[in-house]
């Protein structure tokens, strides 16, 4: 195993120090959501609405502490194409998946298309925060790319939605 990770000139880090974080919030809160799952399937079916309802509180929590913290510096990214970039990807990203999804159905390649472009953010965001002494833009990239994703997301279930219309009004699938 490496002792110290170096993908970017200039930025040392123990495998240690990266893992941790991605361990404490991605795969513990898997395993024991899968675990709670498998083992008291009725019990997990009942706390759903209220683990639902505690999911929306803590991300509309966290939206507002993101804009609170770092929406001055998010201001300050405008003239760095950062949105266009954020976009062009995420739209290419979108485009792949839903074209590229042989065999199956609309509905299927839509969320496909809408999870490629924000999958792993949280992973990023954890592996961002684990970098000792990392440039603040980074962090601020992260959340910018968290906060434009939901906004291209909802644009994009608008445009998925009306394909699905067409789809099913014209009896394919």
């Amino acid at each position: 195993m490496w002792d110290m990770l170096r993908l970017i000139k200039g930025v040392a880090i123990s495998t240690s120090a990266l893992a941790k974080p991605l361990l404490l919030t991605i795969l513990l809160p898997l395993i024991i959501g899968a675990t709670i799952r498998h083992v008291a399937d009725t019990g997990a079916t009942r706390i759903f609405p209220a683990v639902k309802a505690l999911a929306l509180l803590s991300t509309l929590t966290t939206i507002a502490w993101c804009l609170a913290l770092y929406g001055r510096a998010m201001l300050d990214t405008a003239g760095s194409l950062a949105l266009l970039s954020m976009t062009l990807f995420m739209v290419g990203m979108a485009a792949i998946t839903y074209w590229i999804g042989p065999g199956l159905r609309q509905a299927q390649r839509s969320v496909m298309a809408l999870g490629m472009g924000t999958r792993n953010i949280a992973a990023v965001l954890a592996a961002a925060l684990a970098i000792p002494n990392a440039d603040p833009r980074i962090v601020v990239m992260v959340v910018m790319w968290t906060l434009w994703s939901v906004v291209l997301a909802a644009m994009g279930a608008k445009i998925f939605a009306k394909q699905a219309g067409k789809t099913g009004a014209e009896g394919a699938a």
